[in-house]
């Protein structure tokens, strides 16, 4: 069901289970050392992933059965033990594929942020962004280290996602968000996870960039109004998403995202300058383009056009 959020704080491993049973069927929990079991969690079910962020202290959690999804689990805070012999602290994360038992330990208190995703989209991802039939996924990973460029904006959206989804989880009732959260989650992750010698032997063309930027650009024109991630683009112009990178920061020297997010902008304030005023709301027309966080879109717009939006409705 998309936009639902669930939170529990409690110091029974069982109640914790239960309430943790959308996300892993098998999972189990007791308390370690001689302290209480204590778990404070907040979940977010989106149609095709999970977000959910677990405060545990005095904690163990395992399940042994495969499951259909992959998790990854980012420590903010704290640190945890995986089969009691793995420390992961911040700036690295746990990957637990789809075959793999698990058994982690949180001797101190720990803050962790969680998200689940499928394999046949990362799948599926990792071919669109690489444009390539293979997955370029890699199935040997199981730290994934978010200090590098790629992981680092990678756990930076994760955290500007869920932050949002804290704050107002009214922003995943539409359609049209949630996908395009869930796209990009998707896109990122498989682009961070991915196998880093297949990423060095995607194929581009430095002479080609022009074009692929231009055909990448028609599509995003075109679809304004619908979901639209990164791997998206890169399908549609028929390159990796490597080229697609390089052509926009070569071309138009932004990543194609915030491109998207430009020229959404501007088509919102071409509407304002049409629109009779006591006919349209600024919140209808921002929605429409896919701004769910009214605060930072009247941010982002009077530091693009140098007025607020409401502004330009008036006129």
């Amino acid at each position: 069901m998309i936009g639902r959020m669930i939170n529990l704080k409690t110091d029974d491993p069982d109640k914790f289970v239960e309430k943790m049973e959308s996300v892993s069927k098998n999972l189990t929990a007791k308390r370690t050392g001689r302290s209480n079991f204590q778990a404070n969690i907040r979940l977010a079910r989106l149609s095709r992933t999970a977000l959910f962020s677990v405060n545990l202290k005095n904690a163990s959690v395992s399940d042994l059965n495969p499951r259909d999804f992959i998790g990854v689990t980012i420590p903010l805070r704290g640190r945890f033990m995986a089969d009691r012999k793995k420390s992961f602290k911040p700036g690295t994360a746990h990957v637990l594929y789809i075959n793999d038992p698990f058994n982690l330990t949180f001797p101190q208190e720990t803050d962790i942020l969680v998200s689940n995703f499928y394999k046949p989209l990362i799948t599926k991802f990792s071919s669109n962004l690489f444009n390539d039939e293979k997955s370029t996924h890699s199935q040997s990973l199981r730290r994934l280290n978010l200090k590098t460029p790629a992981g680092n904006i990678f756990l930076r959206y994760l955290n500007f996602i869920w932050s949002e989804l804290c704050f107002d989880e009214g922003i995943i009732k539409s359609k049209m968000i949630a996908e395009e959260i869930e796209n990009s989650l998707y896109a990122m992750f498989a682009y961070v996870s991915a196998d880093t010698r297949r990423i060095s032997q995607s194929r581009y063309n430095y002479d080609s960039l022009f074009d692929h930027a231009r055909r990448a650009e028609t599509y995003i024109m075109d679809k304004l109004q619908e979901p639209m991630s990164a791997a998206d683009i890169a399908k549609a112009a028929n390159i990796s998403y490597p080229t697609l990178y390089r052509a926009f920061i070569k071309y138009n020297n932004t990543t194609p995202m915030q491109f998207v997010r430009q020229r959404r902008l501007e088509a919102v304030r071409k509407e304002l300058i049409a629109a009779v005023p006591n006919q349209v709301k600024v919140t209808e027309v921002a929605m429409k383009y896919g701004f769910w966080h009214l605060g930072q879109f009247s941010a982002a717009y009077k530091k693009a056009f140098g007025e607020r939006p409401s502004e330009t409705l008036r006129r």
